[in-house]
């Protein structure tokens, strides 16, 4: 298949989400972090080629969970005057 790219921007459809998350810190330092994201995604209007005959069409429901270990320190760096 020898056709054109379509690859100008345009808007293709829209998308809605939301995200739950809860953090436990442990040490002032230490932490978990739990979230949970879902949306929908609907996109009626999807350029497949430069032709404008051409075209696509996807909506799909969304569900992701992450789990995140990690820490945080503080690193201050000033100067000690004497």
């Amino acid at each position: 298949m020898d056709f054109e790219r379509a690859d100008l921007w345009h808007v293709a459809g829209y998308g809605v989400a939301v995200m739950l998350g809860i953090e436990f810190t442990f040490f002032n330092h230490l932490f978990v972090q739990s979230e949970l994201k879902g949306g929908y995604i609907n996109m009626p209007d999807v350029s497949t080629t430069a032709r404008a005959s051409d075209s696509a069409n996807q909506q799909f429901w969304f569900l992701q969970r992450n789990i995140v270990i990690g820490g945080r320190w503080k690193f201050d760096f000033k100067k000690v005057s004497k």
